[in-house]
């Protein structure tokens, strides 16, 4: 079963079709929850893995998560670029069992509501679950959806069955559900999205964002402590107070001045942390590792954003294959939920149909495959020509390699 699938049913009762969902929003008040949080720490972590594993309170691991966003250019990079790899593919409806009027319906839709759809899928994928209010309009005497709806500060809470009611669609026996002042809130079916997964992505990078900043603090120290010299003021016995002040103050503007001026009586050295190096580099080498962390757990590999120290043309095609895979994974999902949306919605303004949404993910050999192609091609073309004495006439050489004749451009 696909993470996607419980949103809505395989297939639509009938006895859904025709009913409509109310274009009014439903009120919820997301500002009674706040923990104010100003930075991650190892104790909010732990205290919020204990409220979700004792009572399924999402609270404090949802505002950790946003916190972690926010803060953490890093995560949010990664996640964009996942993101707008996904909307770079666009859905295709099937149009065998549609009307002109549905097609022209769903693809107006598309185009106005995919990349939302993908920034849902993707913020789910990372949180392991998704809380939306859609957001219904009539045009055209006609239900549309014009958006989704996010809140911040609710107390959402993953339960059983058994206390969330009867008829709710689970994973592993159970599912997302909205508590307001501990009791459990009854929401109308149609308005809401309330997707539950027991993978989080965000749940395993909050360490890494800890280890990140307290090495990128001692870093800083550190580099402030011995980036510099150590100055050292000398002075000879007998020297009077006021020659020791005059020492002092040299020795802490030194810093700022390009020249100094003391008494033949007093010296002042500068003392270089010849072996510091080693020491920071330990901060430097723990940084990049969480980075690289943080970039694999989100994009499954590394060269994406960069080309690290070890790159070569075979590591470039394992990573460039994991990239299409959690692409291809991104977008059956997304193809999931537009699938299911674009069906209630059938069923809600046409007919009982269901409504199957397509994103493509092209066959074109990226631009790593192509080179390992052609070196394949060229290597057989060799043995061909020198040791088979096979002729290759030069229209085979430039449509092949997809090279410009004398005098033309390519």
């Amino acid at each position: 079963m696909n993470i996607l699938d419980r949103l809505f049913p395989a297939k639509v009762a009938p006895t859904s079709a025709g009913k409509s969902p109310s274009v009014t929003l439903v009120s919820i008040d997301d500002t009674t929850y706040r923990f104010n949080l100003q930075s991650i720490t190892p104790g909010q972590i732990i205290s919020a893995k204990q409220m979700f594993r004792y009572d399924g309170r999402l609270l404090l691991l949802d505002q950790l998560y946003s916190l972690l966003i926010e803060e953490d250019d890093n995560v949010s990079g990664r996640i964009e670029t996942r993101a707008e790899a996904l909307k770079s593919k666009w859905p295709v409806i099937s149009s065998s069992e549609l009307s002109e009027q549905q097609v022209k319906f769903f693809t107006d839709l598309s185009n106005r509501l995919y990349p939302e759809i993908v920034d849902l899928v993707i913020d789910f994928k990372m949180r392991g679950y998704c809380f939306r209010q859609i957001e219904y309009a009539m045009e055209d005497n006609l239900y549309t959806i014009n958006g989704f709806a996010d809140y911040e500060n609710l107390d959402l809470r993953v339960v059983a069955p058994t206390s969330a009611g009867k008829n709710v669609p689970t994973t592993s026996g159970k599912s997302l559900q909205l508590f307001k002042d501990e009791v459990l809130q009854n929401l109308p079916p149609l308005q809401f999205i309330q997707l539950y997964s027991k993978k989080s992505i965000l749940k395993s990078l909050l360490k890494y964002y800890v280890f990140f900043s307290f090495a990128l603090e001692n870093w800083a120290s550190f580099t402030e402590i011995f980036g510099k010299p150590l100055r050292v003021g000398k002075y000879k016995p007998g020297a009077t107070a006021s020659e020791k002040s005059e020492l002092w103050n040299m020795l802490t503007n030194a810093g700022g001045d390009l020249a100094a001026m003391i008494s033949e009586n007093m010296a002042m050295e500068f003392i270089q942390h010849s072996a510091t190096s080693a020491s920071s580099d330990l901060y430097k080498n723990l940084c990049n590792f969480c980075k690289d962390a943080v970039t694999t757990r989100i994009l499954g590999q590394t060269l994406t954003t960069g080309v690290g120290d070890k790159g070569s043309f075979a590591l470039g095609n394992v990573h460039d294959a994991v990239r299409k895979d959690i692409l291809a994974g991104d977008a059956r999902d997304a193809e999931l939920l537009c699938s299911n949306l674009y069906t209630r919605l059938n069923n809600i303004n046409f007919n009982t149909n269901r409504v199957e949404v397509t994103i493509p993910i092209e066959d074109e050999p990226s631009p790593l495959e192509k080179a390992d192609i052609n070196l394949k091609r060229a290597q057989t073309d060799v043995i061909l020509t020198r040791d088979l004495n096979v002729k290759l006439d030069e229209d085979y050489f430039y449509t092949t390699y997809e090279r410009a004749r004398p005098g033309e451009t390519k």
